[in-house]
C-alpha cells in the first residue's frame, strides 16, 4: 500500500531540490577549501570529532517515539564519530528545545531532534514560531513519516467511509488544536465535504486516544501506532480503522490493516466534489509520500558542511545497522533514512507560497 507522489507541492519540492543542489554544491566547495589543509572536509570532520562531546537535545520526553528512535541511534553514532553524545530529553513543548539547537553556536557540537510536523504547524499558525529559519538549518537526515490512521471511535454511528461520505451522521472529531493531527483531520473533513463538524480538543496524544476509546467523539485521526496495542498488531478496543494515510508496509500493524483502504485508493474511486476538497486532498497527499521526513536530526544554521555531512553519514550508518533496524521495528518506528537533501526540499516546499493556503485549513 504505497502512496504515489501526486500532489500540489510536487513542483515546488522539485524546484527546491534543484535550488538546494546548486546551493549544496557551492557550500561544499567552500567547505572543501576551508575545512582542512588537505581540502577534504570529511577528513577534517573526522579529526575534529575524535574525543569530543556532542550535546544532542531531544525535544520530547524519554519514552516517546522520537526520543526512543534517537536513543537507539546514539551508540552506533558515537562509534562512527569517535565522539561522546550527551543526549538530553524534555517534556516541555518541543519548540523550546528546538530553539535551543537552532540558535546555538554553529560550532558542530550542538545538534538535536526536530519534530517536523509540529514545527511546520507552529509556522503556519504563528503560535510559537521557531526563532530560526527552518529552511536554513543544518540537516543530517530524518526518519520517514509514520503513517496516520483515520478511525471511528467507540459507539460511533459512523462505521465505514461510505457512512462518512453519506453526510447522514453529524461528525464530532477528537483531535488536538495545535497538533499536526488537527490539520490532517481538517483536510479529511474537507475531502469528505463534512458540514458543521464539532471538535473535541485534547492537549496530548494519550488523552486524545483515550477520549476516542471512551466515545467522546465519533472520529479520530493520528499516528497509526496510537490506535493499536503496544505491539502495534491489534486495534485498541472500541476503535475501528477506516482509512490509512501513508504506507504500513513493514509495520507490525501491516496485517491488521491490510484490508483498510488507503487515501489513494479511496480518492481514486471517490474524488472530492468541491474545489476546497480537491485542494485538501493534494495537500494531504504531500504529507504522506514515500520519503516525507518526520523526526529530523539537525544543527543550527551555518555549521561547517564537512561536520554536518560527517554526522549525516553517522546517522545513515546507524539506521542501516541490522540490530538498530530490528529495534526500530519493535518500537513501531520506520527504518527508512531520509536524506538531508530530501528534508530541506520538503521543508522549502511546504513553507513556500502555500503557507497561507495551508493556514486556511487549520482547525
Amino acid at each position: 500500500m504505497r502512496i504515489r507522489t501526486r500532489h500540489l507541492l510536487g513542483a515546488l519540492a522539485i524546484t527546491a531540490a534543484t535550488a538546494l543542489c546548486a546551493t549544496a554544491c557551492s557550500s561544499s566547495q567552500a567547505a572543501t577549501s576551508s575545512s582542512s589543509d588537505s581540502g577534504d572536509p570529511l577528513a577534517a570532520a573526522k579529526e575534529f570529532y575524535q574525543g569530543k562531546t556532542i550535546t544532542f537535545i531531544v525535544g520530547n520526553a524519554a519514552g516517546s517515539g522520537p526520543a526512543t528512535a534517537m536513543s537507539l541511534l546514539k551508540g552506533p553514532m558515537e562509534k562512527y564519530l569517535g565522539a561522546t553524545i550527551n543526549m538530553t530529553f524534555s517534556s516541555a513543548a518541543p519548540i523550546v528545545s528546538e530553539d535551543q539547537v537552532g540558535t546555538a553556536p554553529p560550532d558542530g557540537l550542538t545538534i538535536g531532534e526536530l519534530s517536523l510536523g509540529g514545527a511546520l504547524l507552529a509556522v503556519y499558525s504563528g503560535a510559537g514560531t521557531p526563532s530560526f529559519d527552518l529552511t536554513q538549518a543544518s540537516f543530517m537526515g530524518a526518519v520517514v513519516q509514520v503513517p496516520d490512521l483515520l478511525v471511528a471511535c467507540a459507539n460511533s454511528p459512523i462505521k465505514t467511509l461510505d457512512d462518512l461520505a453519506s453526510g447522514k451522521y453529524p461528525v464530532s472529531m477528537v483531535s488536538q488544536k495545535l497538533g499536526q493531527n488537527g490539520l490532517v483531520a481538517n483536510y479529511l473533513l474537507n475531502i469528505f465535504d463534512v458540514q458543521n463538524p464539532t471538535w473535541n480538543f485534547y492537549s496530548n496524544t494519550a488523552d486524545q486516544t483515550t477520549g476516542c476509546a471512551r466515545g467522546d467523539g465519533n472520529l479520530n485521526v493520528g499516528n497509526a501506532v496510537n490506535s493499536t496495542d503496544a505491539a502495534g498488531t491489534n486495534m485498541t478496543p472500541g476503535i475501528t480503522p477506516l482509512m490509512v494515510l501513508g504506507s504500513v508496509e513493514g509495520f507490525p500493524s501491516e496485517n491488521a490493516l491490510k484490508d483498510v483502504p488507503t487515501l489513494e485508493e479511496w480518492a481514486a474511486e471517490n474524488p472530492p466534489k468541491t474545489a476546497k476538497g480537491k485542494q485538501a486532498l493534494e495537500l494531504l497527499q504531500a504529507m504522506f509520500t514515500e520519503n516525507s521526513p518526520s523526526w529530523v536530526v539537525f544543527g543550527p544554521p551555518g555549521m561547517d558542511d564537512g561536520y554536518r555531512q560527517f554526522i549525516a553519514d553517522a546517522m545513515r550508518s546507524a539506521m542501516a545497522d541490522p540490530e538498530v533496524k530490528e529495534k526500530f521495528i519493535a518500537a513501531t518506528t520506520p527504518t527508512q533514512y531520509v536524506t538531508p537533501e530530501d528534508v530541506k526540499a520538503s521543508i522549502t516546499a511546504q513553507l513556500g507560497d502555500n503557507t497561507d493556503v495551508i493556514k486556511a485549513f487549520l482547525p
